[in-house]
This record gives structure tokens, C-alpha cells and sequence, in this order.
């Protein structure tokens, strides 16, 4: 299970209002045992309309067999 956290509290710097998707996020996979642990971030790759979906949240879990917290940030 993830937590969404939004990267800014109000509108995006150059955030064109008029776009219909959501603005940039990050989801945060703490490890299951918990504690401190190193995190990897995790950026997927895409093109300039879609993010590699196959690149975000398995990646986190395999973070997660390595035994680190991970965060996949969800960019335009």
C-alpha cells in the first residue's frame, strides 16, 4: 500500500491550468517491517505523454526485496 503525496501544495510552477491531467505526485512504499532504511527513488521513463508503468510501482516492490523504503514520483 502507498501513500500519495502531492511535490506542491498549491498549482505546479508553470503548471498550464488549462491541462486535464494530475498534477505531479509521489506515491511512498515504506517497507513493511518498518524502521530506518535507505529509499530509492524511483523515476519511470516514458515518452512526452505517458509514464513506462512497468517502470514505477514493481521496481518499488522489488525495492522492497532489497530492503528499502522506496517513492515513485509521478511527473508530467
Amino acid at each position: 500500500m502507498s501513500d500519495k503525496i502531492p511535490l506542491w501544495p498549491t498549482t505546479p510552477p508553470l503548471w498550464n491550468t488549462a491541462e486535464t491531467r494530475e498534477q505531479p505526485w509521489m506515491d511512498w512504499f515504506p517497507h513493511p517491517e518498518g524502521g530506518e532504511r535507505p529509499c530509492v527513488l524511483v523515476l519511470p521513463g516514458g515518452g512526452y505523454s505517458v509514464r513506462a508503468a512497468h517502470e514505477a510501482d514493481p521496481i518499488a516492490h522489488n525495492a522492497h526485496l532489497a530492503g528499502f523504503h522506496a517513492a515513485v514520483c509521478h511527473y508530467r
